[in-house]
């Protein structure tokens, strides 16, 4: 009497069963690849801003001038640091530029973040006065004001990149750019 008995797997039911777990392994990796780029490329957007109001507040304490070619010394005299942020709408992208006013007339843009379509300025809120559609950080000597929020000591900036979104809060008594933990 032969009887066989079947208790145990083949080979080729298992390596079926390991092929699809390699697939099933680099289908969810490949997924959660995807999220952290969005959150990495989210943070580098949100500092990219960070780092450009950190400049212009620094350089506007420190009295430092823009390098001229036309005046003697070579610096032009700056009076005032502006900084112009529009959030983005469905027919406008979102702009974050610096402006320099060397006296009352004369304004120059100085430098802009190239805003890309996955990358957005959502939404400005000052702490006060509620949403705005753009905000113009002015930097004058030591003194620093946001004109559209007048009674407002911080706004908040949201911004997103993909479905990833970052709140940036400036707070113009002491200066300070920090982004807000979620």
């Amino acid at each position: 009497m032969n009887k066989k008995n079947k208790k145990a797997f083949t080979l080729i039911e298992l390596l079926i069963v390991i092929g699809l777990i390699i697939i099933l392994g680099v289908t969810i990796s490949s997924l959660n690849f995807n999220k952290l780029t969005n959150i990495q490329r989210s943070e580098m957007f949100s500092n990219k801003i960070i780092t450009q109001i950190e400049n212009v507040r620094d350089n506007s304490l420190v009295g430092k001038g823009i390098s001229d070619q036309n005046s003697l010394n070579g610096f032009a005299k700056v009076e005032r640091w502006d900084i112009l942020i529009e959030k983005g709408t469905s027919t406008q992208k979102s702009s974050f530029k610096i402006f320099i006013y060397e006296n009352d007339i004369d304004k120059k843009e100085l430098s802009k973040i190239e805003i890309e379509n996955v990358e957005k300025i959502e939404n400005l809120v000052c702490e006060r006065e509620g949403e705005k559609d753009s905000v113009n950080i002015a930097f004058v000597g030591g003194k620093t004001s946001i004109e559209e929020c007048a009674n407002s000591s911080k706004i908040n900036i949201f911004t997103s990149y993909n479905s990833e979104k970052s709140q940036i809060e400036f707070d113009v008594v002491s200066g300070l750019v920090k982004k807000v933990k979620k």
